[in-house]
């Protein structure tokens, strides 16, 4: 993920008029700022966590590349046909196989885009993400929360890329940000498998073969005709 920081002054005001902040596990919190200097509703503590505060709004633009009609698979042709959500766009996009497909992809700007149980998050959370979209929330803020923080999950497992929000646990969470993680190498971050439970160390999971790319495009072998793989049928049971 990406993203431009500024010095908090939240703390500065807290400590002027004698509060505390609301959760003193987040020390000296940072606001995260999208792309164009925007806030995004999230704010990054000096462990490393990052904890969503407040609802935002974003830009709804897709800057994905529009389905172009000659890929061999997919669900769309064109934006028309992506009538299912908010912001609509068929885009053209690449599998892991280096096989192009068309796919329709919703962008949200507010929280009111999304279906119960979600929320809207900026594109600079998730690989590859080029459009704000609706995420699985199982927390909002850190008012949802025992702990008082909404911990993000922004994990790319090797296969597909997790974002979620859940609440922090200190009971049960065996990590706080990615500098928690170094011990298990590059890649490993601190965050939490699908489906909830304790924020942990983890490392991509999810590993599929993928072809060898020359220049961009996939070298495959060539298509041999071939019959070895077939069952030999018997005469008696050929009878």
């Amino acid at each position: 993920m990406s993203f431009t920081t500024h010095a908090s002054l939240r703390a500065l005001l807290l400590g002027a008029i004698g509060c505390q902040a609301e959760d003193p596990r987040c020390a000296d919190p940072t606001p995260l700022l999208v792309a164009s200097g925007a806030a995004s509703g999230f704010e990054k503590c000096a462990d490393g966590a990052i904890n969503r505060v407040t609802s935002a709004t974003f830009d709804p633009t897709n800057s994905g590349e529009a389905c172009r009609g000659d890929e061999p698979s997919g669900g769309c042709l064109t934006d028309a046909d992506c009538s299912a959500g908010t912001n609509g766009r068929c885009v053209h996009r690449v599998g892991f196989e280096g096989i192009p497909f068309c796919n329709c992809e919703y962008a949200c700007a507010t929280e009111a885009d999304c279906p119960t149980g979600s929320v809207c998050v900026p594109p600079e959370f998730g690989s590859g993400t080029s459009y704000p979209r609706c995420v699985e929330a199982a927390c909002r803020g850190g008012s949802d929360c025992a702990s008082g923080e909404c911990g993000l999950v922004d994990f790319f497992d090797g296969c597909s890329q997790i974002t979620e929000l859940r609440c922090r646990n200190a009971e049960v969470d065996a990590c706080r940000g990615d500098g928690d993680c170094v011990h298990l190498g590059a890649g490993a971050s601190c965050d939490n498998e699908r489906g909830g439970g304790a924020f942990t160390c983890v490392r991509q999971s999810c590993i599929i073969g993928r072809p060898l790319l020359v220049a961009g495009a996939p070298r495959v072998a060539p298509t041999v005709r071939r019959a070895d793989w077939r069952r030999v049928t018997r005469p008696s049971e050929a009878s």
